[in-house]
């Protein structure tokens, strides 16, 4: 604050600290703080402006690059238990090349293809000068409908509100079938596996539990709470992903074994009474 120019110097406390903010952000730049300085009724210099922005470039990389692996690092980790197990359990009777093929290789394509078409996109149209900062100053859960709306308001509005309320129900089925598979593989640990009018007790418990928590943590301290619960449950989780990944090893070489001295290894052949040659 002491080294920045005698027009932020005299910015007001609220001011300062919102302007501040906005130049800490991984998200910011220089039109975003300046619409940050117009909202408060604040005029500093343009160039006073770019000056405390490019002086604050390598904190904003830094924050940047210590958030967002983290984050998403904690995240995966914490999902790949539950979510690995619902898919192994949807996927009985498939073989190991059509889970990998269905379960990873494909969803991985389409990641990889819409994260080139909006992402790619996004940042072009910033690079180009196109947006002039509308995306680039959104906040990271806004930049998709910032530039959804500015590709398509020119044709008409009610596209550009159509493809919001579309890219609402994705992320709401996204978010309601990633919980739902979290309750029903906590269910089936629990209930051993038992399906039927015995579990619903155990899904509406775990599911009333897992809203709660959530809505606790985004009560306390929002989706930063959120975020750090993700990274401290992470940890232990990754232990059980280790002994996941050893007793998957495992399986397939005892399959492996059981094929070499026929036995029967998939439910196909238990049920068609295929057994080990007599001796």
């Amino acid at each position: 604050m002491a080294s920045a120019p005698a027009s932020i110097q005299g910015l007001d406390t609220e001011t300062a600290q919102a302007f501040f903010g906005a130049l800490a952000g991984p998200g910011a730049s220089v039109e975003s703080v300046t619409g940050v300085l117009t909202e408060a009724g604040a005029t500093v210099p343009a160039a006073d402006v770019e000056a405390a922005f490019a002086s604050t470039l390598e904190n904003r990389l830094t924050t940047w690059q210590g958030w967002w692996p983290v984050f998403y690092w904690a995240w995966w980790i914490a999902f790949a238990p539950f979510v690995g197990l619902f898919l192994a359990r949807i996927s009985k009777g498939r073989t190991v090349r059509e889970f990998v093929l269905g379960a990873m290789v494909v969803p991985g394509l389409m990641c990889m293809v819409w994260f080139s078409w909006a992402g790619g996109t996004a940042i072009d149209l910033e690079l180009n000068g196109e947006a002039n900062g509308v995306i680039l100053g959104a906040g990271n859960g806004d930049k998709i409908f910032a530039m959804t709306e500015f590709m398509l308001s020119p044709i008409a509005d009610i596209l550009a509100w159509g493809m919001a309320v579309l890219i609402v129900v994705l992320l709401m089925t996204f978010l309601v079938t990633s919980a739902d598979s979290a309750v029903l593989i906590v269910n089936t640990i629990i209930a051993a596996g038992e399906e039927g009018p015995k579990s619903r007790p155990h899904i509406i418990f775990w599911g009333s539990a897992r809203a709660l928590v959530v809505g606790g943590l985004l009560i306390s301290g929002g989706t930063g709470a959120i975020q750090t619960a993700m990274v401290i449950g992470a940890l232990p989780f990754s232990i059980v992903m280790a002994l996941m990944c050893i007793a998957l090893v495992t399986a397939i070489w005892n399959d492996g074994r059981r094929e070499a001295a026929g036995v029967p290894t998939t439910h196909d052949e238990v049920d068609n009474g295929i057994a080990a040659p007599a001796e």
